[in-house]
């Protein structure tokens, strides 16, 4: 079922939907944005670099301090797939914009919901 109709079923308009589709689509644009600038790299770089020299400068009876530094780069990693994560969003959200747009698109989807299982 694609994410109009279970908006739909779940009592949202299709106009309320791509109301916060777009809001979405505008989120993935500036976390690729983000993503895509030399600063933001630079600094990724840098701050992994840095976590990475503390850990391995580290003494072996420095336990708690390798784990939390090993949990910083983690959190670091995950915060850069989050943000690549809404930028796969918008552009799935943007695909589906584009195909309901297209005329075929929308008489294949209105003949399949009245019944005629046009595929």
């Amino acid at each position: 079922m694609d994410r109009s109709k279970q908006h739909k079923d779940a009592g949202t308009s299709s106009e309320d939907f791509w109301k916060g589709a777009q809001q979405v689509i505008a989120a993935g644009e500036r976390a690729a944005q983000l993503l895509n600038s030399p600063e933001f790299n630079l600094a990724y770089r840098m701050q992994m670099e840095d976590t990475i020299n503390l850990w391995l400068s580290s003494e072996p009876k420095e336990q708690n301090k390798r784990e939390s530094l090993y949990y910083q780069a983690m959190a670091q990693a995950q915060m850069a797939t989050r943000m690549q994560a809404f930028v796969e969003q918008a552009q799935r959200l943007l695909a589906e914009q584009h195909a309901t747009d297209d005329p075929d698109t929308r008489r294949a989807n209105y003949l399949d919901t009245q019944g005629f299982g046009i595929q």
